[in-house]
């Protein structure tokens, strides 16, 4: 070994090994969202894991889950089973990504950006963070035991179908400070 090379001991490779694998299942959770695949996005939560949205709604479990996405959430069956169905949900992107593995546990702090598809511009639907704790299961995968969205900014447009829903209805009366953006996109 030259002088400029230094080893990796075995620990350090399972730590990057299990931070690979925690992205894939990061980056999983938003390709199902924008793709409108819903089994892919239930398998990225524990069988008992919890999804806390930005408006404070609390998911427990696959099966809610699933009914949340499908029924709750999808009034007009924009969502489906079957994934690559349309992207209708915007672009989900996470960045400055903070993975901290302990075992087989592990803690995970982003940015969140959403984007969504307006008169040929791309405009910015939301910006906040993603607070996750997951765990390596039995097959491997690391999966969500709970994620949470911390929104701190939405855009407010009526012509929009999202923010029409009822929940960011409820966001915008949060007691929480959330800026809410007029649009962004420039002349």
């Amino acid at each position: 070994m030259s002088g400029r090379e230094t080893e990796i001991s075995s620990d350090e490779l399972a730590i990057w090994a299990a931070e690979r694998a925690i992205k894939r299942t990061l980056n999983a959770y938003c390709f199902c969202l924008d793709f409108n695949d819903v089994e892919g996005l239930v398998d990225v939560f524990t069988p008992e894991g919890e999804w806390h949205t930005s408006t404070g709604l609390v998911m427990r479990g696959h099966d809610q889950i699933r009914r949340w996405l499908v029924e709750d959430r999808n009034p007009k069956n924009v969502l489906t089973t079957e994934p690559d169905q349309g992207r209708v949900m915007g672009m989900h992107f996470r960045a400055n990504v903070d993975i901290t593995v302990n075992g087989d546990d592990a803690t995970v702090v982003s940015y969140l950006l959403q984007t969504f598809p307006s008169g040929g511009r791309v405009e910015i639907e939301a910006t906040g963070r993603y607070v996750d704790t997951m765990a390596r299961c039995e097959d491997g995968k690391w999966r969500f035991v709970a994620h949470r969205t911390l929104l701190e900014a939405v855009h407010v447009d009526q012509h929009h179908e999202l923010t029409r829903r009822p929940e960011f209805a409820a966001l915008r009366k949060a007691s929480y400070p959330v800026a809410l953006l007029d649009t962004l996109a420039t002349s």
